[in-house]
């Protein structure tokens, strides 16, 4: 039996997860040509029109010509993948979304991805406070009584504030904002300063997200060579010139960046514009590194030069090791250096990307135990460290009592409710 006290997920998409748990779930599609009609659709799984489902992983090559449109022709149909960077859509989607498809596959990348997003209708006020309410009960289920929120919005949040205000908010929050271009940063910036100077026991502002690139599992992160298995090296989603102004804008105000930069290349290339800010402006500010999957000495290097912290999932090794050698060949021996940034004194923090990993702390000591067998450097630290919340005082009667693979007692601001 062992103790995590103020049990901490350091990446997670909250609101996500409440509402992953009501979707249709894609995770045992195997085989596109023969898995799709077993699916069982409900009513609950269309948002207007839309039918929507997320986390398949199956190799995309198995997915042939018009499949997805023949086996759903009344309705647009869009199926996000597993990482939440790419997707599936039929030919109903794309017509909608004005998207051309030679290959009539339909599979998407993060812009198409984005543009489909973007015109699903949106989840009623009440619809996204039940989603919050069971993505709560299912961190606290699992022993998480802090959570970090990588893609807040401004609803979200005043959400959270009426149910902190009728006493339904139990778990401590941590929240991140999507900012999806430079242009919209000032507008969102504004919108949320009123909310700073608002007294929260429960909710912080963790900072403002930016994705730099996709991920790599979709072959969407920006790499410094082309993938071993595909043309290509991915896409970079913003100028460096916008980040470098983000970075500034941020830091005038106190407000930390979070940045997914999942390949080597847009990493290296976020810290060298990061370092340029704080050389060229004396600003000093907090650069929040989510992931950090791959990366290369140089840019060890520079995390040195500035306020970093790292927040990684080792869970995703599970997920990720038996394609990562065939996929960025010589490039796999950067990938999960998580003792390399330990021994640097690079702040770790660990956490599970929930809906894409189980939120479990078992995963992640999984991974961390069974990488060390197939040649990851051994993290060297204490397993459960970077799973507690660094502020002792916030939540300081908090604790995560774990036995036998699972959780065995949970004690919130002091109370025991398992």
């Amino acid at each position: 039996m062992f103790k995590i006290s103020r049990c901490y997920d350091s990446h997670t998409h909250f609101l996500g997860t409440g509402e992953i748990h009501s979707s249709l779930s894609l995770g045992e599609i195997r085989n596109p040509r023969t898995d799709l009609a077993q699916l069982k659709i409900q009513k609950t799984h269309f948002r207007g029109p839309w039918l929507y489902g997320f986390g398949w992983n199956f190799d995309p090559g198995l997915v042939a010509p018009h499949e997805l449109s023949q086996q759903f022709p009344d309705h647009p149909v869009f199926f996000v993948r597993a990482d939440g960077h790419s997707a599936w859509a039929n030919e109903k989607a794309l017509s909608l979304a004005g998207i051309s498809d030679p290959s009539g596959r339909g599979l998407l990348g993060d812009v198409d991805k984005k543009k489909i997003d973007d015109l699903l209708p949106k989840w009623s006020r009440a619809q996204k406070k039940i989603y919050l309410q069971k993505a709560q009960d299912y961190f606290l289920k699992n022993g998480f009584t802090h959570i970090r929120e990588m893609t807040a919005d401004l609803e979200e949040l005043e959400i959270l504030l009426e149910m902190e205000s009728q006493q339904e908010l139990r778990a401590y929050l941590e929240l991140n904002f999507v900012c999806n271009e430079f242009s919209d940063l000032r507008g969102l910036l504004q919108s949320l300063e009123p909310f700073r100077r608002i007294s929260s026991r429960k909710i912080r502002f963790s900072g403002i997200k930016i994705f730099l690139d996709g991920a790599l599992g979709s072959r969407g992160a920006y790499l410094s060579q082309d993938y071993a298995d595909a043309e290509g090296r991915g896409d970079l989603l913003w100028k460096l010139a916008d980040f470098k102004n983000t970075l500034q804008t941020c830091w005038q105000q106190s407000w930390p960046v979070s940045l997914h930069a999942l390949g080597d290349e847009s990493l290296h290339l976020a810290l060298q514009a990061a370092v340029e800010v704080q050389t060229e402006t004396g600003l000093r500010g907090i650069l929040n590194l989510e992931h950090v999957e791959i990366f290369r000495n140089e840019s060890l290097e520079l995390m040195k030069q500035l306020d970093v912290r790292c927040f990684m999932q080792p869970c995703h090794w599970l997920s990720d090791h038996s394609w990562l050698k065939e996929r960025l060949g010589n490039l796999s021996k950067l990938a999960f250096r998580w003792e390399d940034l330990r021994q640097a004194g690079i702040p770790i923090y660990w956490g599970s990307d929930s809906p894409v990993e189980p939120a479990s702390v078992f995963k992640n000591f999984e991974a961390l135990q069974r990488s060390a067998q197939k040649g990851i450097l051994s993290y060297a630290g204490d397993l459960s460290s970077p799973h507690q919340h660094p502020d002792s005082n916030w939540g300081a009667r908090c604790e995560s009592w774990f036995d036998e693979g699972k959780l065995s007692q949970l004690i919130l601001d002091g109370e025991k409710i398992l």
